[in-house]
């Protein structure tokens, strides 16, 4: 919760209103749940992005959805194309949460927050363009939470739960069921740093015992 507030306090001083969007480019880690947070629970939209994304199609989607910041991890940072940095009015590494860089000219301190509505848009996930470019599918803060409305019905979880993520949290299944859902019911969530290959989740399996998992 602190690090949310202050990472909210700093998108404000840049000038990142409610109902912005603001993109996350991260692989699985705790720290994208709280860039997650950071952005939706003020009243901003987040953008989630897969890390499979080639250069093309980072563009197309930060420009298209006119981002107005971005959290971005140290492995993937140089993945995304200098001139999109470049229109950031800030951009933030997801690893320690630090400022990479920022536009002086937008560090105006007008910023606002809002409590988003039930009907407000929280996420905009791209799909994968197979047929075309990526489009952008709205998701409501209804949306979400009838999701993980849905999933305690279907396998109730509590704070004795554990879960290991292995699918990315910019799908909407992992997103929601992966992340909300175990920290709505105080369950814990562990990461592996790896690709989830055989060897390796066999290895974590036996290290963390979870007792759910998406596949």
């Amino acid at each position: 919760d602190d690090s949310c507030r202050r990472l909210s306090r700093l998108l404000a001083n840049f000038g990142i209103m409610p109902y912005n969007k603001v993109a996350i480019f991260s692989q699985n880690m705790p720290n994208w749940t709280v860039a997650f947070f950071a952005i939706t629970a003020y009243g901003r939209i987040a953008v989630p992005m897969l890390t499979d994304l080639s250069e093309n199609e980072i563009s197309n989607i930060l420009t298209h959805s006119d981002s107005k910041a971005l959290f971005v991890s140290k492995k993937l940072l140089s993945k995304v194309p200098m001139d999109i940095l470049d229109r950031m009015s800030v951009v933030i590494c997801t690893d320690d949460l630090s400022v990479i860089q920022s536009n002086d000219d937008a560090y105006t301190c007008d910023g606002q927050i809002t409590a988003p509505n039930e009907d407000d848009i929280a996420a905009v996930i791209y799909t994968s363009g197979t047929t075309g470019s990526a489009k952008g599918v709205m998701l409501s803060h209804r949306n979400l939470c009838a999701s993980v409305h849905s999933a305690w019905h279907a396998h109730p979880v509590g704070s004795r739960d554990v879960f290991l993520s292995i699918l990315p949290m910019a799908h909407a299944y992992e997103m929601s069921i992966g992340m909300l859902y175990p920290f709505a019911t105080g369950a814990k969530v562990y990461y592996i740093s790896k690709p989830p290959t055989p060897t390796v989740l066999i290895s974590a399996l036996k290290e963390i015992r979870p007792t759910t998992m998406l596949s």
